[in-house]
């Protein structure tokens, strides 16, 4: 098969819920790119699938509690198409991303930076040259498996098992993807955020967001609705406002979460003294709940 969708969901059946509620929006936007899931579960919701492939969990020698990022590992590699769009369950599609077959077809891996910019193993050497690499989001990855090579995958494994922490204790799965980039030298070609926006972390963006990821209380029809009221140039606070540009006047417009409704217009550096100050008080608030 050429080209496809693939989602990974192992262990509880609430992430292959999430997986079927995820691949049905991407179907949505998509009909004709064909869709898979990697489980090694039954799937209520069959249907929101072309393609169901069923494994085995690799027995793991670490903590369990890192087994997820793990799987999913296997299960990328196991994906049946040639060219793959592979996305965590927690990712919502807004707007059609055929590029981003087109892309992995010429540059074979494409990603998206992460938000945060040091692994979980914490560089302290101010001379290490890795200080320089970014980290890589692996929520959403488009590859070309024959210009990746088997090889990719059974290394990407190999340096999980070899660097993952023996105790419990924060750890990211970034950290390992970016060792595997390092020791491979490859460079992915970088997609923009609005393919990839993590809807608990402020960003900039410009033009339609594409794909959602993470799990908003309030569902991701009101995020996608909210971050795309505006499709110019604009800075988002996650579930507090919108910092929309406005190229003529030389003024940002506040809009509100979630109905994106504008509110004023505002110099910069009031416009962030306001939303910082909200966003204080509603993570007061809830805290104090």
């Amino acid at each position: 098969m050429d080209c496809g969708i693939t989602l990974v969901a192992f262990g509880a059946e609430k992430y292959v819920i999430e997986a079927v509620a995820s691949a049905k929006s991407y179907r949505a936007k998509m009909s004709d790119v064909p869709i898979a899931l990697v489980t090694n579960a039954h799937v209520t919701g069959a249907h929101a699938f072309d393609h169901i492939v069923n494994i085995e969990e690799e027995p793991v020698s670490f903590p369990q509690r890192f087994s997820g990022f793990y799987q999913k590992i296997v299960g990328i590699a196991h994906s049946p198409f040639a060219v793959t769009l592979f996305v965590d369950g927690d990712t919502y599609c807004c707007e059609p991303v055929y590029d981003l077959f087109s892309a992995a077809r010429q540059h074979g891996l494409v990603a998206v930076h992460a938000p945060y910019k040091i692994d979980g193993t914490q560089i302290r050497d101010p001379a290490q040259h890795w200080n320089v690499m970014c980290e890589t989001n692996t929520g959403v990855l488009a590859f070309d498996k024959g210009r990746l090579g088997v090889g990719f995958f059974d290394l990407w494994k190999e340096l999980y098992r070899r660097h993952v922490p023996s105790e419990e204790g924060y750890f990211s799965d970034q950290s390992i993807f970016r060792l595997l980039l390092g020791q491979l030298k490859i460079t992915p070609f970088y997609m923009t955020v609005e393919y990839n926006l993590r809807i608990g972390l402020p960003n900039f963006l410009h033009g339609p967001v594409r794909i959602l990821h993470g799990r908003p209380r309030s569902g991701f029809e009101g995020v996608e609705r909210f971050v795309n009221s505006s499709v110019g140039l604009r800075a988002y606070l996650p579930s507090t406002g919108l910092l929309v540009l406005d190229p003529q006047r030389h003024e940002w417009e506040l809009r509100r979460f979630p109905s994106g409704a504008a509110v004023q217009r505002i110099n910069l550096i009031k416009a962030f003294d306001l939303l910082a100050s909200e966003a204080s008080a509603a993570e007061a608030a809830e805290a104090a709940a």
